[in-house]
């Protein structure tokens, strides 16, 4: 399941670190005009604002860029599915092929299923994993694959997924 709040922040991070270089326009706006007819303090005033307010940006633009690389690598380990990437089929028990091995990447991402289980195989390891994704994000947390898809992915596991 995406975590679209991470998006968000990168969002609102990015709106602020825009909107500061122009708030110093609104509350300094001689400084931005170049006015000279503020005193000598209140420029140096102003002027040490702008600096801290610079400081600022850069910081906030360092956190962006943090946060940006951070979100590679999640995109890189599967963690939010692109859209490229659709389960097409039902998956259970010894199924095979490039989809349940994208399954597992994602499962891996997501903490369900330990590093390097990405065999393509759909197995014991790979059912328990589903398992506890149904129970964590779908609140299915007992059943049979034919009572209620438990440890199948299927319709409702796949749009949960996407």
């Amino acid at each position: 399941m995406c975590d679209h709040r991470q998006v968000k922040k990168i969002f609102v991070v990015g709106l602020i670190a825009l909107a500061i270089p122009f708030a110093n326009l609104v509350v300094y706006p001689g400084i931005a005009r170049g006015a000279t007819s503020t005193s000598s303090a209140q420029a140096s005033s102003g002027q040490a604002t702008l600096q801290e307010l610079q400081a600022q940006v850069a910081a906030l633009i360092a956190q962006i860029q943090t946060i940006q690389n951070s979100q590679t690598i999640a995109s890189s380990a599967n963690d939010c599915p692109s859209a490229s990437w659709r389960i097409t089929r039902n998956l259970s028990r010894n199924s095979r092929g490039a989809d349940v091995t994208q399954l597992q990447n994602f499962l891996i991402s997501q903490g369900h299923l330990a590093a390097g289980n990405n065999t393509g195989f759909f197995g014991v390891l790979t059912e328990a994993a589903v398992k506890q994704f149904q129970c964590k994000h779908m609140q299915i947390c007992s059943g049979t694959a034919v009572s209620n898809g438990y440890g199948v992915v299927g319709p409702r596991t796949r749009a949960t997924i996407q």
